[in-house]
Order: C-alpha cells, then sequence, then structure tokens
C-alpha cells in the first residue's frame, strides 16, 4: 500500500512520484447506448480495477454539467435533454484538450516559479533522488528536474543547478 511507505527513503520518494502518473491520463468515454454510443470497453478504471464513473473532479465542470443532466434525467424519469445528446461524441476530445492546455499552464507556472527560487543558486550542489534516467527529485527545495549525467534511480546523489531558466526550466547535472 502507498500509504505504508516510509516517505523519507529515497527509494519510496522515487517510487511514489512514479506512482503518481498511474492515477493520470483520464479519458472521457460518452455513451448512450439507446442513441447508438455503446458502453466503452474495458468499462473497469484502470488504477482502481472496477466499474467507474466520475465527473466531479474541480478541473472537470464541463463534463460535469453534462454528467448531472443525465442524472437528474435519469432520477427523474424523463428523457435526456437532446442538447445533451448531441454533445456527448464529441466531449471526450473536447475534455482532454482542455486538460492538456491546463497541463502546459501548470508545467509553466511551476517552471516560472522554480527558476525564480533556484536562479540565484546555479552553480550550487544539491541533493537529491534519481527518479528515471533524466529526472531528479531535490530533497530541498521540493523539486522535480531534468537532470544529465549518470542517474542512479533511487539512491540519493550530488546534483549541480546548471540552468534556472522561465521558458526553459530547470536542469542539473550529476556532480562529480
Amino acid at each position: 500500500m502507498l500509504t505504508k511507505l516510509d516517505v523519507t527513503s529515497p527509494r519510496a520518494a522515487a517510487f511514489l512520484t512514479a506512482a503518481v502518473s498511474l492515477f493520470r491520463g483520464a479519458a472521457w468515454a460518452p455513451f448512450d447506448v439507446s442513441a447508438g454510443l455503446p458502453l466503452p470497453e474495458p468499462l473497469t478504471h484502470g488504477a482502481l480495477a472496477a466499474p467507474y464513473a466520475h465527473v466531479t473532479a474541480p478541473l472537470r465542470r464541463l463534463v460535469d454539467r453534462y454528467g448531472t443532466e443525465v442524472c437528474l434525467a435519469h432520477a427523474a424519469g424523463r428523457p435526456i435533454p437532446q442538447w445533451v445528446r448531441d454533445a456527448l461524441p464529441r466531449l471526450g476530445d473536447t475534455m482532454s484538450g482542455g486538460v492538456r492546455r491546463g497541463n502546459r499552464v501548470d508545467r509553466a507556472c511551476l517552471d516560472a516559479v522554480e527558476s525564480a527560487v533556484l536562479g540565484p543558486h546555479v552553480g550550487e550542489t544539491f541533493e537529491g533522488v534519481g527518479l528515471d534516467s533524466d529526472t531528479v527529485q531535490l530533497t530541498a527545495p521540493a523539486v522535480i528536474a531534468r537532470c544529465d549525467g549518470d542517474i542512479v534511480v533511487g539512491r540519493r546523489q550530488r546534483l549541480t543547478l546548471v540552468s534556472a531558466d522561465p521558458s526553459k526550466g530547470v536542469r542539473f547535472e550529476v556532480a562529480s
């Protein structure tokens, strides 16, 4: 269980960071069997391994609007409004596009803040943990960044900050 991992361990920190990606990448699969939009296959949520429908996350208010109308119609025993049915086939693409744009904005904001915080420290050495062959997570401050050199996944290493540019992000190299 993720909750039982020792978050102070470099290996656990690297694992937890990687595990987060398992719960990302949502897809929206509308269905309206009576209108010829079949049930999606598979019906199970990848991370939960169970049937699942979710339309209530804060950044998913658009899909909430349609999901709520479907639920209200079902609860009232009336047909789903036509404007909802008309939108369903394109809703997944609309939602995916919005998530991509939101992720780009989030990344740009994070790059700007990390660059502002670390900019005065270019050339200094930090401690971090290798997450994969080109990514590290600093012990302090809490930054995940690209890194050049011989990264050992799950091991604490000394890292030199080589650049901190808001338009390109932060970059390290393994200290010699």
